[in-house]
């Protein structure tokens, strides 16, 4: 047998029915099951996607909270960096120009570069064009991106001291690209900008990597 249901009114009793198809094709009698659903866990909704970019070590997840609006981000990885990342990606379409806003509430430290944060990309390889707006554990905030496809990263300037939760910000205009953090979520101070030639359909949207392909991290 088989059962689908919506996202409207998960939690509850549900009935199926199945046939047994080796007799008369005739349906059984009614079955009760209870279906429990952890509202404050469930799958992104659309159109946001949850994926791995590039050769991740252990395979990452990614849950919604309709309660707080809250994604809580898993994924491995050896770095976002070089010539070639490797990380989960939370994102969706976007069309021309716009900026994304994360308030980040917490992140686990799986080594000093650990990141987590927001990020503008091409597409989904591995050597994509992009630019992000991250948090590490131990290294501060920093605004870094690729400017053509499987070229080297680079970094450019370095956010000040900072307690989570920290804001983020990235705005993409036309092809300018400026990273920003804040403290309260209505200041925000410019941390990097740089430009990229990137096709007007882009994926916006959050990034993590553990900076340790033998491990998981986790983001708020």
């Amino acid at each position: 047998y088989s059962y689908h249901w919506n996202t409207t009114g998960l939690s509850g009793l549900h009935t199926i029915t199945a046939k047994a198809y080796d007799t008369a094709s005739q349906p059984s009698n009614p079955h009760t099951i209870t279906v429990t659903v952890d509202l404050n866990a469930l799958p992104p909704p659309a159109p946001w996607v949850s994926a791995d970019i590039g050769a991740v070590g252990i395979g990452g997840s990614a849950t919604y909270s309709t309660s707080t609006g809250t994604f809580n981000i898993v994924g491995s990885g050896d770095d976002i960096w070089n010539s070639a990342d490797a990380f989960r990606y939370v994102y969706q379409p976007l069309n021309g120009d716009g900026t994304i806003v994360a308030k980040v509430n917490s992140q686990t430290n799986t080594d000093p570069w650990a990141k987590a944060g927001v990020m503008i990309r091409q597409d989904t390889t591995a050597g994509s064009a992009h630019a992000f707006m991250f948090v590490t554990p131990s290294n501060g905030a920093a605004f870094k991106y690729r400017t053509a496809a499987s070229s080297a990263s680079g970094p450019e300037g370095t956010g000040s001291s900072y307690a989570l939760p920290i804001w983020l910000k990235l705005q993409r205009s036309g092809n300018t690209f400026i990273g920003y953090t804040s403290t309260n979520g209505v200041t925000f101070t410019q941390s990097g900008t740089v430009n990229i030639t990137m096709g007007a359909t882009a994926l916006v949207g959050l990034a993590i990597t553990s900076h340790n392909n033998t491990v998981i991290s986790s983001a708020q």
